[in-house]
């Protein structure tokens, strides 16, 4: 049985930055609940993501499969010990400033017969688990945005470990510039 419901949210960071913050490896242990992630299978469409979440003696591994339709469609499946949970995400840049962008995200709960009564706690934990990665993607774009403007040459450094960085190189390369007024990558990456 399946569980969807919506969540949306406005993100104060350009379309660029927040798809690349999206596939970061780097920042993926700021976040409080996850532990050691991995990148565990690299093909041009799908990336498969391994990591820890919880706190012993309840931590369990994760896998999560992701997509990313450019320039802001990102489809992620990941385990759970219910079933499935798969976060399909449409980001795109507000329409009057392009300094912030709408993230519309559709979960879907893939849920067995027994935990259907429990569908609108369980929405409630990954609604209230979203704010907390919200708040804490917040606090990291911010600081970004103060260091290197809107743009996200820093996110596309040789060194720098991030999903999909073709596809977004390709994508984004076309704006130039990293001030605060520009929403793309310079031409120098």
């Amino acid at each position: 049985m399946i569980h969807r419901f919506t969540i949306d949210k406005i993100v104060p960071a350009s379309l660029p930055q927040v798809v690349a913050n999206y596939f970061d490896m780097e920042h993926l242990v700021i976040h409080s609940a996850i532990h050691n992630p991995k990148l565990t299978s690299s093909q041009p469409d799908e990336i498969e993501v391994q990591y820890t979440v919880g706190r012993w003696p309840a931590r369990r591994t994760v896998r999560q499969t992701i997509r990313y339709n450019p320039p802001g469609d990102i489809i992620q499946v990941m385990s759970s010990p219910i079933g499935p949970v798969t976060a399909e995400s449409k980001i795109a840049a507000s329409d009057t400033d392009k300094a912030q962008c709408t993230i519309c995200t559709r979960i879907s709960l893939d849920l067995p017969i027994w935990a259907w009564p429990m569908r609108r706690m369980l929405e409630q934990i990954v609604r209230r688990a979203n704010q907390k990665t919200l708040a804490e993607d917040l606090a990291i774009l911010t600081r970004r945005q103060r260091l290197f403007g809107s743009g996200i040459d820093d996110y596309l450094a040789p060194a720098q470990p991030i999903l999909f960085k073709d596809k977004l190189l390709a994508t984004f390369a076309g704006n130039s510039g990293t001030g605060p007024d520009n929403a793309g990558i310079s031409d120098k990456v």
